[in-house]
């Protein structure tokens, strides 16, 4: 089925499963201390003008995730992992901002371990300085978890973190490719 929303504030987080199709404008969603705030598992997501996160909860330690997913103007904040790429997704106008640890690891603006098949453009990712340490990236494209191709990055901000951007081969499967990056 298909839901549309707007005006809204979530004060937790939701999955997106059994093929529904989602369209949310002008929302805040919050989820303090969950490990997903936002999962696309079977369906889709279209998402503009909102906010996923805030400062006064608990982080959590992912923000946004999944396939078929399309953020528009949408802004990121209060995770250790703000957005984890998925295929067929479009991300336009976001800004992944503010990451903290929810626990042990380190905190990436965007992760892409083993997807490909998206967009990012004219964005701004933040890396995290806390405590003298250095978190891993504002984005990363490993493939760990499976292979990566077919990915744009163009028109975008990448700021801080050890790597503003890291591209490179996982453990288990080939080197990322067709990645086409462009005026950033």
């Amino acid at each position: 089925g298909n839901i549309t929303l707007s005006n809204i504030r979530f004060l937790d987080g939701f999955e997106i499963s059994n093929g529904t199709s989602v369209t949310i404008r002008n929302c805040q969603v919050i989820s303090p201390d969950s490990f997903w705030t936002i999962l696309v598992v079977n369906g889709s997501l279209l998402m503009e003008d909102c906010q996923i996160g805030d400062y006064t909860t608990s982080p959590g330690e992912r923000g946004i995730g999944g396939d078929n997913v399309t953020l528009r103007r949408v802004k990121i904040v209060g995770h250790t992992d703000g957005l984890k790429a998925g295929e067929n997704s479009l991300y336009e106008q976001i800004w992944i901002t503010d990451l903290r640890d929810a626990g042990p690891g380190h905190e990436d603006a965007i992760q892409d371990e083993g997807s490909g098949g998206y967009t990012l453009r004219y964005s701004r990712l933040d890396g995290l300085t806390y405590s003298g340490e250095r978190s891993s990236s504002a984005m990363i494209i490993k493939s760990d978890l499976g292979s990566i191709n077919n990915v744009v990055l163009e028109h975008n901000v990448f700021d801080g973190g050890q790597y503003a951007l890291m591209v490179d081969k996982g453990t288990n499967y080939p080197s990322p490719s067709n990645i086409v990056i462009r005026n950033n």
